[in-house]
């Protein structure tokens, strides 16, 4: 009774985002490495492109921890609201100011959000992150990029993949197996399907080569998995890597499982469909 007393007198409770950030074991493990390996000097620099759809709830978290662990890597953070009507845009603008690059959309798009985010980025890597997603460690990029720098063959990594079930563009993802489909003893996997962009990273020359997520799929469903084949077909390999240090709220950001997103899915799987058989029938009939 008197240790509730206390509690409940308290007038506030003081944000724990930094506590737990210095008093976790990404934070121990980090230490160590730290202590025993010299810093390692990149040739990238970074621009991190995040969408924001009325997330207000949501977004602070995701920058907030970019910026608490961006020292290691300096990348330029920009955020592309694509049409908020919940006041995160101006609440953006009225917190981080000039700290980071905060661009308008004139519609609701993921493709088009994201291009305009790379459009206007001045980094050699671009980063895909989602507004429901936040950082964890002060390493986070580093298992991404060592893939990217050992594997030339590879042209994209990412945080979530999946696969497509014979005859069907949707299949099994990453977030309903063990070890979210990688066990300890491996760091990345390349037998899957294609890529989600909530953590997926890609050389700006690639994405630039390929010209970025079609249109066709705003605002939403597949634009992802094009962009994953669009790679492919230019010659590069996708790695599915779970251990960038990311975290994620499900179901932020899009209306799954509305009448209006299964709408979208069957429309645009259509369109995925018919577009690669013409452009590349070979190549995704290999990877259905």
């Amino acid at each position: 009774d008197k240790w509730l007393e206390i509690v409940k007198s308290q007038p506030s409770i003081a944000p724990v985002d930094n506590f737990i950030a210095k008093n976790n074991w990404y934070y121990t493990c980090n230490y160590m490495v730290d202590s025993l390996f010299p810093e390692v000097e990149r040739a990238d620099t970074f621009s991190i492109v995040i969408l924001n759809r009325n997330n207000k709830n949501v977004i602070e978290r995701c920058i907030d921890s970019l910026m608490y662990y961006n020292e290691k890597y300096k990348a330029e953070i920009i955020v592309v609201d694509n049409d908020s009507s919940d006041g995160s845009y101006e609440l953006l603008s009225k917190k981080y100011g000039e700290q980071i690059k905060i661009l308008k959309n004139k519609k609701n798009g993921c493709s088009s959000g994201r291009n305009l985010g790379v459009k206007n980025a001045q980094g050699s890597m671009i980063v895909f992150l989602d507004s429901d997603q936040w950082v964890v460690s002060s390493r986070w990029m580093d298992s991404a990029l060592y893939i990217l720098e050992k594997n030339p063959e590879v042209g994209c990594v990412g945080w979530a993949a999946g696969w497509f079930d014979k005859m069907s563009v949707v299949g099994q993802i990453v977030d309903y197996l063990p070890n979210r489909g990688v066990d300890g003893s491996t760091l990345y996997r390349k037998d899957i399907g294609y890529l989600g962009s909530g953590g997926m990273f890609i050389k700006k020359q690639i994405f630039d080569s390929i010209k970025g997520f079609d249109l066709y799929y705003d605002p939403t469903c597949f634009e992802d998995t094009d962009l994953s084949v669009a790679v492919r077909n230019a010659g590069y390999e996708l790695a599915y890597c779970p251990f960038i240090t990311l975290k994620h709220l499900p179901h932020q950001t899009t209306n799954s499982g509305s009448k209006e997103h299964e709408k979208l899915m069957k429309r645009n799987a259509a369109y995925f469909k018919k577009k690669w058989a013409k452009n590349n029938s070979k190549l995704i009939d290999y990877y259905y």
